[in-house]
Order: C-alpha cells, then sequence, then structure tokens
C-alpha cells in the first residue's frame, strides 16, 4: 500500500469527518440558547478542521535515518506489519481490524520494531477509515511538566491550530468521537510512571466511550494491573514485507538491487533476526556499501552504523558532508562526545532535548573529556552531518533510542573497573529499565562479556548474597524477597483475562519503590544470560512449588472495594510456619533464580581465577 495513500483527498476527507462528528461532539458540550447554537457549531467545526489540517500535515512525514535531508512522506516507504494476539494474527492496513478487538489496545514491540512509525499510519488510516477524531499524544512529553493526560491532549492539539477552549474539548470526551494514540509508554520516567499508569487507567474508565491504542516495549511490570487493555505484540517483518520494505527506499538503484539481491537469496534466512527488525534492516543496508557483509552481533552493526553515517557520502549529490567541528575533533573524539553525551542523557532518562538541554549535554561532556570545541557546531553536526539525532518540532531526539543506548554502553565499558560497577549499580537502582526491556546490558555483555563479569557481575552477585545472608537459608529467601518486593497475593481483579484463568495464575508481587535491583538484575539478567551455561540441578537445591492458597486467603487482607487479597513480606511473616512456606512454594521461580547466581557466582570465580593465572604466566615470559 506504498503509494496508494499519497493520492487521497484529505482535505476532502476531513470535512466528511467533522461533518460527521460535529453534533455529536457538541452534544451536552454548550448550555446555550439556540440563537447561539449555529455561532458555537460553526466554532467548534473551524476548530476541529484547523486541528486535523495541521495534524495530517505532521503525522504523514517522517525523517529517518535513509530521509536524513526532509521529512519524507510515510507512504513512500511505509509496509503494513501485522500485530499478533496468541495465535491470532491482526492486519493495520485497516485500523477497524484494532476497533473490533476492544476499546483498549496496548502494543508491544521491542525497539526499531516501528512502533512509533506504525501509530502514525494507524492516525492517518483513522481519518480515512473511520468517523472517529484521532488524537496522537507523545507520553515522553510528561516528563517535562506535570500535567494530567487531559492537559496533555488539549496541549498538544492546540499546538495543532485548535482553537476550543479546554472545558469545551474535555466536556466534549464525553460523547466518545476519539480514538487516542499513547505512543511510547516505556518513554515515561520510571519516577512518574506509578502515577501515569493510574491516570491512563482513569482517563479510560471516566471516557470509556472512545477508543485507546497505547505503545511499549515489552516489559514485565509495565501493564501489571491494566485489565482493561487487549495485548498485542508486533509481528517481525516476513522477508516479502523487508523485501517491500527496501524496495520502497529512496537509495542508490546499484547498491540498493545488489542488497536486495542478497536479502531475498541469502541474508534473511542466515540474519532473520536482524534482517526482520526495520531499524537493523535499515542500518544494514547503510552499511553494507561499505563492508558488503552482515556481522552477527549487534553491536558491529551500530559501530558500523556510525562509521558510515559520520564519513558518508551522499549517493545522489556525490559530495562529503563537512563537518562544522572538524577542525577542532578527530572522528574518535568526535565518538567519545557522543558516547559521553548519551550516557549523562540516559542515566537522566532524557531522549528528547530542546535547544539549551541538549546544549548543556554537549558542555558537560566537553567538560569531562577536556577537549575544546563548538557545542553549537557539534550539536548541528549530529543533526545535519552525521544524523544521529533528527529535529522534530522544536525538539531534538535520536534517530532511535537504541543508537543511546549503544554509546551509553561503549562509554561505561571505557570506565576503570570501580568507576563502572559504581555506575552499574546505580542503573539497576534506579533506572530499571536498562535491564527489562533497554539493551545497555546486553550490548555490554555482547562487547566485552569478560570485563563486564570481572567488574560488575561477579561484585554485583557477591553484594547481593552477603546482603541476603541469614542464619538459615529460608531467612535468605525471605530477605531476598523483601530486597524487590512488599507483597504477595491473589489478584482476583485479573481472572478471566488470558493464561490468568485460575487463582494460582493470579498470584501476584507487589515492586517496592525502594528496590535495590537486587531481583531485577538475577531475574531480567543472570536467568537470561547464563541459563544453560553450567550444570544446575533444580531438583537437588530443596525448593518446591505449590498450589495450595489456604493460608493466603486464610491470613491475608484484603484490598479496599476489591476482592484482591495481599500479606505483607515483612519479618513477621516467619512467624507462621504454613503461611510462610505457603509463600515460599509460590516464589519457586525467584528462588531458584537466587540459588542459580549462588552457584553461578562460583563458577564465575573460578573461570576468572584461571583466566588470571595464564595471565600470569603470560607476563612472566621473556
Amino acid at each position: 500500500m506504498a503509494n496508494t495513500q499519497n493520492q487521497i483527498d484529505f482535505n476532502k476527507i476531513t470535512a466528511d469527518v467533522i461533518s460527521k462528528n460535529l453534533d455529536k461532539i457538541i452534544l451536552g458540550t454548550y448550555k446555550i440558547g439556540s440563537s447561539q447554537w449555529k455561532n458555537l457549531r460553526l466554532k467548534t467545526g473551524d476548530a476541529f478542521t484547523n486541528y486535523l489540517t495541521s495534524a495530517i500535515e505532521k503525522y504523514s512525514k517522517v525523517k529517518t535515518l535513509l530521509y536524513r535531508d526532509k521529512p519524507m512522506p510515510i507512504y513512500d516507504f511505509y509496509v503494513d506489519i501485522d500485530l499478533i494476539n496468541y495465535d491470532q494474527t491482526i492486519s493495520t492496513q485497516d485500523i477497524n481490524n484494532l476497533l473490533n478487538l476492544d476499546k483498549n489496545v496496548a502494543i508491544f514491540g521491542g525497539g526499531g520494531s516501528g512502533k512509533s512509525t506504525l501509530f502514525k499510519h494507524l492516525f492517518l488510516n483513522t481519518i480515512t477509515e473511520t468517523e472517529y477524531i484521532p488524537i496522537f499524544i507523545e507520553l515522553r512529553s510528561l516528563n517535562d511538566i506535570e500535567q494530567s493526560l487531559v492537559d496533555c491532549m488539549y496541549n498538544t492539539i492546540s499546538t495543532l491550530n485548535f482553537n476550543l477552549e479546554k472545558e469545551y474539548f474535555e466536556k466534549s470526551l464525553i460523547n466518545g468521537r476519539y480514538l487516542i494514540f499513547l505512543d511510547g509508554f516505556d518513554e515515561v520516567d520510571d519516577s512518574i510512571r506509578k502515577r501515569v499508569t493510574q491516570d491512563i487507567i482513569s482517563l479510560t474508565d471516566k471516557y470509556k466511550s472512545n477508543h485507546y491504542i497505547l505503545s511499549s516495549r515489552r516489559s514485565d511490570v509495565l501493564f501489571n494491573g491494566w485489565n482493561n487493555f487487549t495485548e498485542l505484540e508486533m509481528s517481525p517483518l516476513s522477508k516479502n514485507q523487508a523485501l517491500e520494505l527496501i524496495n520502497n527506499m529512496r537509495y542508490d538503484n546499484e547498491v540498493k538491487g545488489m542488497f536486495l539481491h542478497e536479502l531475498e537469496h541469502k541474508l534473511y534466512d542466515t540474519n532473520k533476526s536482524f534482517c526482520s527488525n526495520p531499524l537493523l534492516l535499515n542500518i544494514m543496508l547503510l552499511t553494507f556499501r561499505e563492508f558488503a557483509e552482515i556481522p552477527d552481533k549487534i553491536h558491529i552493526f551500530y559501530r558500523r552504523a556510525f562509521d558510515v553515517l559520520y564519513s558518508q557520502h551522499d549517493a545522489t549529490k556525490g559530495y562529503k558532508r563537512k563537518k562544522r567541528a572538524e577542525k577542532d575533533l578527530t572522528s574518535d573524539e568526535f565518538k567519545k562526545v557522543l558516547a559521553t553525551m548519551s550516557t549523562l542523557s540516559y542515566l537522566d532518562d532524557v531522549n528528547s532535548f530542546d535547544n539549551s538541554t541538549l546544549l548543556n549535554y554537549i558542555k558537560d561532556a566537553k567538560t569531562i573529556l577536556d577537549i575544546n570545541f563548538s557545542e553549537e557546531e557539534y550539536k548541528v553536526d549530529l543533526v545535519e552531518s552525521v544524523c544521529i539525532l533528527i529535529l522534530d518540532g522544536l525538539d531534538y531526539k535520536f534517530q532511535h533510542r537504541t543508537f543511546q543506548e549503544y554509546f551509553t554502553a561503549e562509554y561505561i565499558l571505557s570506565m576503570d573497573d570501580e568507576d563502572l560497577f559504581q555506575i552499574l549499580r546505580r542503573l539497576i537502582k534506579e533506572k530499571p529499565s536498562s535491564l527489562r526491556s533497554d539493551v545497555v546490558f546486553h550490548l555490554m555483555y555482547e562487547m566485552e562479556k569478560g570485563k563486564l563479569e570481572k567488574a560488575f557481575i561477579i561484585p554485583f552477585l557477591k553484594e547481593i548474597i552477603s546482603f541476603t545472608e541469614s542464619p538459615t537459608k529460608e531467612a535468605s529467601y525471605l530477605k531476598y524477597l523483601r530486597s524487590g518486593y512488599t507483597e504477595i497475593g491473589i489478584n482476583y481483579s485479573m481472572m478471566g483475562e488470558e493464561d490468568i484463568n485460575t487463582e494460582e495464575d493470579a498470584i501476584s508481587f507487589t515492586v517496592r519503590n525502594d528496590r535495590m535491583g537486587y531481583t531485577d538484575f538475577i531475574e531480567n539478567f543472570i536467568s537470561q544470560k547464563y541459563k544453560g551455561s553450567f550444570n544446575f540441578e533444580e531438583d537437588n537445591i530443596g525448593l518446591s512449588k505449590t498450589n495450595d492458597m489456604s493460608n493466603l486467603k486464610k491470613y491475608g487482607k484484603e484490598e479496599e472495594n476489591s476482592p484482591d487479597i495481599s500479606v505483607k513480606l515483612d519479618e513477621n511473616v516467619t512467624d507462621n510456619e504454613a503461611l510462610f512456606n505457603e509463600i515460599l512454594g509460590h516464589s519457586y521461580y525467584y528462588l531458584i533464580g537466587y540459588e542459580f547466581s549462588i552457584k553461578l557466582l562460583k563458577e564465575l570465580e573460578e573461570k576468572h581465577k584461571k583466566q588470571g593465572a595464564i595471565r600470569d604466566v603470560l607476563f612472566k615470559l621473556k
């Protein structure tokens, strides 16, 4: 459908949408006499027409790695990506396929899977295929100023020439004529995520006649308790979709032709995990001209992508882009500044910058590295010459968040062991997304596994085990659980959801606000990276699962106005042996991970001891 949408007369369709919605929008909004009704009706119609006209202009164009000079019409290159709901595949070609599923839909996808581009297509498709009025909210905007979602929606459409008073807009939400897109929940700061979650739930409850579609990276905590959303997953690109996407790209025809041939006959089958991701597929095309091969590891992709972007020759214009900061910085220094400012902003949970904020991060990187150059010229180079950042309205943002995460991983690995330990310890405690959904730890493990083990994994596992050390194994288990969770409970309100059909399925753990990060580290990193790396026999640990809930029900506290039951994981829980054993039985998978980590620490210490002995021999050789 790449080019068919370009022929659509959006002006005519917008007029039809407003005409069909107008009376329903203003129903009950104005308490006025009939003499004023006509004027206010016209005023309301003009406000929505102005808004939709501006919104179509904004969301119908996209800047990408390949289209870096100016935004390109989305349907010049767009390829429909399917969504998956268990064994059901849902086409995104028509927004009605999603609207027929549920009032509230959440779409999950990894970095680079195309969620934001999909949302822009769905926004436009809403106008062409439905009678709803779409509103597109970038949830990261809530990080900058404390505001409700209704305020955020109103401020967003006001910047797009919607000139109706807020009270009338808010009243119009009751009438159910909107399709509201909530893009990038995973980009909401951890510090306000709970508040934003509650705001979204309240919004969907209060204005339940509207439709809501939310996007996020997948995380085990993002949707805890969001019972009124149907969850969908972004489908990887099929071979045909990957070929169509590349074929739609405006790029050097000779290079594109060779790449398409390789993609069809070899690359997709041998590198499916990369070729099925739109962002990585674009990087592959970018680097193919220079390297004519595809590396097996993702960090090499980003390294090569930067090298190509930094020295990029414009294939259609035949010249090398002049960098303003080149007179003061070597390419290696340019990259160090980028890695430093990426890390500083990543630690602050910032990936979108106004002008002054971006310049401050560059200035801070300049101070840390003790290099003299113009911050303004460097900023311009990031956008115009190297294209790592793009200008989106008045804000700058990374071409994709994974670039920021890659350069952060590079910078942290360049630190000495003590600094590396402290910064990763801070990340785990203060930014759980670094383990749950971001790729920083994954990239460091892939890039320098040995250094990561020696400088961080071994000492951090020692810290966990030292913290949990207790007179009895059971006491150690409780201390470990309490480092990450405050309560265990039965969430009856979740009953009836997919895969939550029994009481046992409804067991949940309440995450601590002041967690130490121990459980996150073991569950979201250690268990994933080292599972199967050595012989570990779960059956010999002495732990056992249980389906029994009699003691949780008997001694648990009922939640106010809810059928849910919870038991606090405080020290007093050990006083009731039957209850405590039941809790341990329901904590089986967490505790197996803890036991696995104890064994892993011994394995890693032995491995690095042997490696150290071999290094000693090498240094003694004359």
